[in-house]
């Protein structure tokens, strides 16, 4: 298994909104752990209950987010913008339930595919799609 550097929520992924940066940073650390739990061959067990933390803890932070979100959300543009960026947490979710599925009925998970998943989520949504929502989450915080 290829090694990857560990994930990290540094300065230019920051929103600005501190709860979302905790949880992004909570999220960085549960892609962390699941990394290690496959590169060290830990137990289908582990694996499944860190892939069901990662889903759990997925959806606590979807609902923050997109309760902002919806909230901020004004303009034709923003509401707009608010429905893919909340269709694309429901991939994810679809995505990780998958994985869930095929861990609990102790069927074959490609490792790599499983990172490759992640790490390709975190970067492209995290670091791009929820980056570019800066300007929206900020929006309704007191200056």
């Amino acid at each position: 298994m290829k090694r990857t550097r560990t994930l990290i929520l540094d300065e230019s992924a920051r929103t600005g909104v501190e709860e979302i940066d905790q949880q992004h940073q909570s999220l960085l650390n549960l892609v962390n752990d699941v990394h290690l739990s496959l590169a060290n061959c830990e137990t289908s067990v582990n694996t499944r209950s860190i892939v069901q933390e990662l889903l759990g803890y997925s959806i606590h932070h979807f609902n923050t987010e997109e309760s902002l979100i919806k909230e901020r959300a004004i303009s034709a543009d923003e509401k707009t913008a608010a429905a893919a960026h909340i269709a694309q947490h429901r991939q994810f979710s679809r995505q990780i339930v998958s994985f869930q599925e095929k861990l609990l009925k102790r069927e074959y998970v490609d490792k790599e595919e499983l990172l490759a998943f992640l790490t390709g989520w975190i970067n492209e949504h995290l670091f791009n799609a929820d980056k570019a929502l800066e300007k929206l989450l900020l929006s309704g915080q007191e200056e």
